[in-house]
């Protein structure tokens, strides 16, 4: 197999994953956006008021609830965002292997120009609302502004 038919193969593996990865992330924001928006705003309260309780009260049994409450919440909140990360990593490793092949000098008019789109759009990422991401800098400026509070 020659260079060329090597690549012309693995520019075409890039840009069908590409595509499923569009679609995956179409479908997810599309079905789950208004639950996320959701949680977006409500488990920062939670984990705020669970932290509030442990440190105001002295009752060992309320600071055991509190941390049932606690521990299942930052984890949720924790493998969702792991989850949203893997996406938008999947996707910049998408462009790293576009930049990383000679596409320019790809002969298929086809798959250069599909390769132009896909350099053409925007980061692809998992939404709440309208243009809030979830990665695990979102996890991470969470926890900071709860320790900032403590």
């Amino acid at each position: 197999m020659d260079i060329q038919t090597f690549n012309m193969k693995k520019l075409s593996g890039i840009v069908d994953k590409h595509n499923i990865l569009i679609n995956f992330v179409k479908q997810f924001n599309s079905t789950f956006r208004g639950s996320l928006l959701l949680m977006f705003i409500l488990y920062p309260l939670l984990f705020f008021a669970s932290i509030s309780i442990f440190i105001a009260t002295n009752n060992t049994l309320d600071r055991l609830v509190t941390g049932l409450i606690f521990v299942p919440t930052v984890a949720t909140i924790y493998i969702f965002c792991c989850f949203c990360q893997d996406v938008k990593d999947e996707d910049e490793e998408i462009y790293m292997a576009i930049y990383s092949t000679n596409w320019q000098e790809c002969r298929n008019i086809q798959v250069r120009k599909a390769l132009l789109i896909i350099l053409m759009q925007k980061p692809c990422y998992i939404k709440a609302g309208i243009e809030s991401s979830f990665q695990m800098k979102t996890f991470l400026r969470g926890c900071l502004l709860q320790a900032a509070f403590i």
